[in-house]
C-alpha cells in the first residue's frame, strides 16, 4: 500500500515539475560583441521567449563596467562605448507576466581601440619574360571592418607599367629579365600598413621548377575536420597543368586523406592529441617542388586572459583570505603583468600573495545538479580576514593589453 502511495506521489511531483518547467520563460541576451571606441552598441534580448501563451517583461542590469544605458526595461537597449579598452558584462532578466517566474542570461561587450589594417601584397613569384603578371593584395584586411584603400609602388627592378596603382589586383607585363619589388600600402583612412612582394623575371629558355605552398602549421581539436589548403604556381605560366599530391610523411595514427590529388582536401582528426606532418608535392610535368605542414591535434584551451570572460564560471571568496576562480576550459597562462583585488568599502587594494594552480588545476564540481569537470585557480590575498558577506572586484591585465574586470562574491550565492 505504501509503495502505491509513494508511486502516486512521485507521479504528481513529476507532473508539477514538468508544469513549472513549461511555464518558465527563456532569457537570451544575444551574442557577445567586439566594438570600437565610441560605437553605439545595441543590447538585444529579442530572441528571448515566453512560456506558451504567456508574455514577458525585460530588465537589463550592468554587472561590470560603467556606461549610461538608455533604457533598462526594453527588449533592446543601447549605450555608447567608452573611449578606452573595457570589458562590459550585462545581465538580462525576463519575467513571465502571469507567474512572475524569471530567467537570466548574460552578454559580454568587449571594447577595443582602433586597429591598423593588415597589408598582404601576395606571394613572391618567378615568371618568364613576356608573362602578364597579376599582383594580388586581396588578402589585406582591417580588424575593425573599415573599408581600405590600396596604393602600389615599385621600389626596385626593371621599369614596368602597372595597369593601376590603386586597385587590389593590378597587372603588368614582365618585359625584361630581373627582380622587381613592389610595396603595397593599405589604409583605413587613419592608420596604414605596408607589405612587399618580389617578382623574379627569368629567361624562358629552360623550364623553371614550380613553387609549392602547403600552408601555415595549424592546430585542430580531436575529431574535427581538418582542411589541407595547398597552392602552387608555375614560373613558366602553366599553372593549369600543375599536379598536386598530398602524403602523410610523419606522425601517428595514419589518417585517410579524402583526395590526395587535390590542392585543397580534408581528413578527420584523430581522437587523441598528436602531431602529423604532411608533404605537398607540386609537379609541372618536368620538375617537382615540395613543402611540408605540421598539423597539431590538441584539446583547445583558453590562451590568455582575453578569453577569461568567456571561460569563467565564477569567482568567489571561499575562505577569509582566498578567492576561488572556476573555469569551464583549462587556461594556458594566468597573469603575467598586473593583478589588483579590492574589497568593497576598502580604499586600498589587497595584494595577491599566492596562486595555487599553474595556471589552473582540474577538479570535479557539482554544477546545476551534475558532476562536471572544471578548472580551478585559488588566489590568496594579504591583510586582515574578510568579514562575512564581503564582496570585491578584480582587475587583471595581460601583457598584450587585454583587460578583464571580475566581480567577486562572498561565496554564499
Amino acid at each position: 500500500m505504501w509503495v502505491g502511495v509513494f508511486a502516486v506521489s512521485l507521479l504528481l511531483f513529476g507532473m508539477i515539475f514538468d508544469d513549472v518547467i513549461a511555464q518558465t520563460p527563456n532569457a537570451n541576451a544575444g551574442s557577445d560583441q567586439i566594438v570600437g571606441f565610441g560605437d553605439v552598441v545595441t543590447l538585444d534580448g529579442s530572441s528571448s521567449t515566453p512560456p506558451p501563451g504567456g508574455s514577458i517583461s525585460y530588465l537589463w542590469a550592468q554587472l561590470s563596467g560603467s556606461v549610461v544605458v538608455h533604457t533598462d526595461t526594453g527588449q533592446q537597449s543601447t549605450f555608447t562605448a567608452p573611449n578606452s579598452p573595457a570589458t562590459l558584462v550585462f545581465e538580462l532578466t525576463v519575467v513571465d507576466n502571469s507567474s512572475n517566474v524569471s530567467s537570466i542570461d548574460e552578454v559580454t561587450i568587449t571594447v577595443l581601440g582602433p586597429q591598423p589594417p593588415v597589408a598582404d601584397a601576395g606571394t613572391d613569384k618567378t615568371v618568364a619574360v613576356g608573362t602578364t603578371v597579376t599582383l594580388d593584395g586581396t588578402g589585406s584586411t582591417d580588424p575593425n571592418g573599415d573599408n581600405i584603400t590600396y596604393s602600389w609602388t615599385k621600389t626596385s627592378g626593371p621599369a614596368v607599367s602597372l595597369s593601376s596603382n590603386t586597385l587590389p589586383m593590378p597587372t603588368f607585363t614582365a618585359s625584361s629579365v630581373g627582380t622587381i619589388v613592389f610595396a603595397l600600402t593599405v589604409s583605413d583612412g587613419t592608420l596604414s600598413a605596408t607589405d612587399t612582394v618580389t617578382i623574379t623575371v627569368s629567361s624562358p629558355t629552360q623550364n623553371q621548377p614550380p613553387t609549392a605552398n602547403a600552408g601555415h602549421d595549424r592546430t585542430f581539436p580531436p575529431g574535427s575536420t581538418v582542411t589541407l589548403s595547398g597552392s602552387g604556381s608555375d614560373p613558366d605560366g602553366n599553372d593549369n597543368n600543375l599536379i598536386y599530391t598530398w602524403e602523410q610523411t610523419s606522425g601517428t595514427p595514419k589518417v585517410t586523406i579524402n583526395d590526395n590529388m587535390s590542392a585543397q582536401t580534408t581528413f578527420t582528426a584523430p581522437a587523441d592529441p598528436t602531431k602529423l606532418v604532411f608533404t605537398l608535392t607540386v609537379d609541372d610535368r618536368t620538375d617537382t617542388t615540395t613543402d611540408v605542414i605540421t598539423i597539431t591535434i590538441a584539446k583547445p584551451i583558453a590562451r590568455n586572459i582575453k578569453e577569461m570572460s568567456d571561460t569563467l564560471i565564477s569567482a568567489k571568496i571561499t575562505a577569509p583570505n582566498q578567492i576561488t576562480m572556476i573555469y569551464n576550459i583549462e587556461l594556458s597562462t594566468f597573469i603575467n603583468s598586473y593583478l589588483n583585488f579590492t574589497i568593497t568599502g576598502e580604499s586600498a587594494p589587497r595584494s595577491i600573495i599566492g596562486i595555487d594552480g599553474s595556471p589552473s588545476r582540474e577538479i570535479v564540481a557539482r554544477i546545476d545538479g551534475q558532476n562536471t569537470n572544471v578548472f580551478v585557480t585559488t588566489l590568496t590575498f594579504d591583510g586582515e580576514s574578510v568579514p562575512a558577506g564581503s564582496t570585491g572586484s578584480m582587475y587583471m591585465q595581460h601583457a598584450d593589453h587585454y583587460l578583464a574586470f571580475i566581480q567577486v562574491s562572498d561565496g554564499q550565492n
